[in-house]
């Protein structure tokens, strides 16, 4: 169910029917490339190069997966980025570390998120039960984002990716 308390929600899929926003949002929890490109609006992705990537992430049970890929191929837009915001969808509980060479590369990372959580219409609309209704009541900075979840916690926990 769409939450009309929060704004800048993609019209179109407002009015979709719940059973088609349940289904699409279900398909983006689930698959990366998806929730990447149909979702996030990362146009230049293509199934071809990018779709072997977002399997790897989606499939491969290790914990701690390397990817080597040429710079700007998009390897952290799906790999930090995108699949944060996913890991967050599927379990609202969970706590993500975004860690970097340098703190400011970290924090761009955390930029791209936020800005997604705060002006993607699309993912406004189908994630809105994740979005906080005040983000002047939870951590929402540079350094920290906490979205909608039912626990408090001080440090983050282990996560099997």
């Amino acid at each position: 169910m769409v939450d009309r308390d929060i704004p800048f929600i993609d019209d179109d899929l407002a009015h979709t029917p719940e059973d088609i926003r349940r289904d699409l949002a279900e398909l983006g929890r689930n698959d990366l490339f998806f929730f990447s490109k149909g979702i996030l609006g990362n146009h230049d992705l293509t199934v071809q190069c990018h779709g072997p990537l977002c399997t790897f992430f989606d499939k491969h049970p290790a914990r701690f997966k390397l990817v080597l890929h040429p710079r700007g191929t998009f390897k952290s837009t799906i790999g930090t980025v995108a699949r944060s915001l996913q890991r967050v969808c599927r379990d609202p509980e969970s706590r993500t570390l975004i860690a970097n060479e340098t703190a400011t590369n970290a924090q761009g990372f955390l930029g791209a998120i936020k800005q997604h959580a705060e002006s993607n219409a699309r993912f406004r609309a189908l994630y809105s039960d994740v979005i906080p209704l005040d983000t002047r009541k939870v951590p929402w900075n540079q350094d920290a984002l906490t979205f909608r979840r039912q626990g408090a916690y001080s440090r983050p926990r282990k996560h099997a990716a």
